[in-house]
């Protein structure tokens, strides 16, 4: 990989790392505390500076005591959403980091972009199936083809199965048939880490990838 997909593959997993820890310590509050729950939101304020490189024309919302009231029924329920649903971000935000690094090094490679994650697995795929046939290395990227279809399951069809997600796994030859559309997916952190060593392998192919002229 070159020094910015490093860069930014070592700032997702320092994210990654830092989001579980912080969400472990979400075990140890009180959350019908209502001036720790206070004290901690205003505090979050000052933890990041916002420039978004235009003026917005959206008015400052600064969070006030109170604002936000949890009781202590809320709290025994809040780390399991807390984990849930931060999973689904987490995965979504590696589909992200995937295009962007793997973007980089087919930059690098070609001169130019591709136009989408997927096209970028499917040229990697092409000239691995064309260059060397079947490989050792085939599993990452059928693991970047699952990536690209959960992520899409996620943001487009609130979870479930649909006809077009299923269609990028079969793009990458992933067995189908045990997909039930009725039922909504669920994401661990396990899944994290396993298609995080996905990408990591499948850039280190892209990166290899001689492209004959």
């Amino acid at each position: 990989m070159n020094d910015e997909s490093i860069s930014l593959s070592k700032r997702w997993s320092q994210f990654v790392a830092g989001f579980i820890v912080a969400i472990s310590h979400a075990k140890s509050i009180d959350w019908s505390d209502q001036d720790l729950i206070d004290s901690i939101l205003l505090d979050s304020e000052r933890w990041s500076k916002s420039d978004l490189g235009f003026d917005s024309s959206l008015r400052s919302q600064k969070y006030s005591n109170g604002d936000i009231r949890l009781s202590s029924e809320d709290g025994k329920t809040m780390f399991n959403l807390i984990a849930e649903d931060g999973a689904e971000a987490l995965m979504i935000g590696l589909a992200a980091t995937a295009d962007a690094i793997c973007q980089s090094i087919y930059k690098d490679i070609e001169g130019e972009h591709t136009d989408t994650l997927s096209s970028t697995t499917a040229y990697v795929q092409y000239y691995q199936k064309r260059l060397k046939g079947v490989t050792q290395h085939t599993w990452c990227i059928k693991g970047m083809f699952e990536l690209i279809a959960i992520r899409n399951t996620l943001l487009h069809s609130n979870g479930y199965w649909c006809e077009k997600s299923i269609g990028i796994l079969e793009l990458g030859e992933v067995d189908t048939s045990s997909i039930d559309c009725s039922r909504r997916i669920r994401v661990s952190f396990d899944d994290i880490y396993k298609y995080r060593r996905a990408l990591r392998t499948f850039a280190g192919e892209l990166k290899r990838l001689s492209v004959p002229r």
